[in-house]
């Protein structure tokens, strides 16, 4: 996903559609959300839009059920999958998810949309594996 992608989001979970509209929700000047629009400092945004609203955050990067179904093909392991991503049902994933500083989640978070958008899983992990 990449700063446009992120933003557009941002738009829509704040239900704004201009620059100054959108950093007086999020209590920034407008000339900040422009420095970080002309750099594309997408980590910079996140890490503000984190400090002041996690739930935005989620809403950029929790996918929708649609998206969950999709990206599995047995739907019998969706459903099973969606059930324990609302319930929170895998105590391991929650603790390992906790112990990750958000900074580095993020980041983690975009190369892993990198490497989708590149169709270049396997070499994401191999690199991760690699580390």
């Amino acid at each position: 996903m990449d700063f446009d992608d992120v933003l557009s989001k941002l738009f829509n979970y704040y239900n704004v559609s201009s620059i100054t509209d959108f950093a007086n929700s999020i209590g920034a000047e407008r000339s900040t959300v422009n420095g970080w629009k002309s750099r594309k400092a997408l980590g910079t945004m996140l890490e503000y839009i984190n400090s002041r609203d996690s739930k935005a955050m989620e809403y950029i990067y929790t996918p929708s059920y649609s998206q969950t179904i999709q990206t599995i093909s047995n739907g019998q392991n969706a459903q099973t999958v969606h059930r324990d991503m609302i319930s929170g049902s895998n105590p391991k994933e929650d603790n390992l998810c906790k112990d990750i500083d958000t900074a580095t989640l993020s980041l983690f978070i975009e190369a892993y949309q990198k490497a989708k958008d590149k169709n270049d899983l396997k070499g994401f992990r191999v690199h991760l594996m690699d580390y």
